[in-house]
């Protein structure tokens, strides 16, 4: 079976809800292109922005760097970000690995309360690791056109 050594997916969503037994439900799952109605503040609020990024890594792997998930604006500041250390990943990969899975898997989560949308745009998250980095989703506000 061929894995890739590393590969993230990330979804936005109303918010993101912690079950039992590492389970997570995800509310309002969000499509790539929004409409959003920008008041004459030309900023929007929305009450909750969460973003769940599942991150996988092939577990003959020996893990080489940390794992960065950042979340940026359509200008390419940086909104927020989150660290996984590459001791953290080892163990986690050594367990997969140990359980006879082909991949081992973690889940990033961010939910920002409330989040202002300062800019229209192409939002997006990406998972950097040993020096290469990926997209992993985007949202794409754009401006809706008032009813007439």
């Amino acid at each position: 079976m061929n894995v890739a050594q590393f590969s993230s997916a990330g979804l936005f969503a109303d918010d993101i809800r912690s079950e039992e037994h590492g389970q997570f439900t995800l509310v309002g799952v969000m499509p790539d292109n929004v409409n959003i109605e920008f008041p004459e503040s030309n900023v929007a609020i929305l009450p909750r922005l969460a973003i769940f990024v599942r991150s996988s890594f092939d577990v003959a792997q020996k893990i080489q760097s940390d794992l960065v998930i950042s979340f940026r604006s359509p200008a390419e500041v940086e909104i927020s970000s989150l660290v996984s250390t590459a001791v953290e990943l080892q163990e986690e990969v050594n367990r997969a690995r140990d359980n006879g899975a082909p991949m081992m898997s973690m889940h990033s989560r961010m939910i920002m309360t409330p989040f202002p949308l300062l800019e229209r745009g192409r939002y997006t998250v990406t998972a950097s690791y040993d020096g290469e980095t990926r997209l992993a989703g985007f949202l794409n506000v754009v401006e809706a056109t008032p009813p007439s």
